[in-house]
């Protein structure tokens, strides 16, 4: 008899452990610290809100373009995950009439923009983590990203749907572009 109560103690003792240990992964899981999510500040970088509109000009022409976002998607992942998901990301797709189309793509470990060319793909323009002060307009962006890729990487150059260079502050967005075809375009 003595046998039977010793092995129901330690049955119900194991049952009371994997019953622990599910509801302390459980409670860290749902924390909002949870290291495979996408924190706070991170998420701040896309400061768009959908159907958003932002007025640029052209330095040279005077032309009126408006930055029109068409979505913000957000695809967040719980710690039920793998945290090394580089799936978990925000999207927001920007449209323009004159610079043309891109989307912000925020990942848990990175930021990228991607720009659409008009024939020729997409280019994609990281973030390196710098800031820099940047004047547009009589306004100063002390938080500006320098976003760039190699023009003569870009399938035609003559046109002027695809930024070479375009500074982006983390809390107001896109502030500047320059054009392949010389074209800047500022914010208003």
């Amino acid at each position: 008899m003595a046998m039977k109560k010793t092995t129901i103690t330690i049955t119900t003792l194991g049952l009371l452990g994997l019953v622990l240990c599910g509801l302390v992964i459980h409670l860290s899981c749902n924390k909002d610290d949870c290291p495979c999510s996408i924190s706070n500040k991170q998420m701040a970088l896309i400061s768009y809100t959908q159907g958003q509109k932002v007025i640029f000009k052209n330095d040279a022409t005077s032309i009126l373009d408006t930055l029109y976002v068409s979505d913000k998607i957000f695809n967040l992942a719980t710690c039920s995950y793998n945290c090394n998901n580089v799936y978990e990301n925000i999207e927001a797709d920007i449209s323009f009439s004159h610079i043309g189309e891109c989307e912000l793509d925020l990942y848990h470990a990175s930021m990228l923009i991607h720009f659409k060319g008009t024939q020729d793909g997409w280019y994609d323009y990281p973030f390196n983590g710098t800031t820099y002060s940047i004047t547009v307009n009589g306004t100063t962006y002390n938080d500006a990203h320098l976003l760039q890729i190699d023009s003569t990487t870009i399938y035609n150059l003559d046109k002027p749907t695809v930024p070479w260079k375009c500074y982006y502050s983390k809390s107001k967005g896109f502030v500047r572009f320059y054009m392949v075809n010389g074209q800047i375009w500022s914010k208003q």
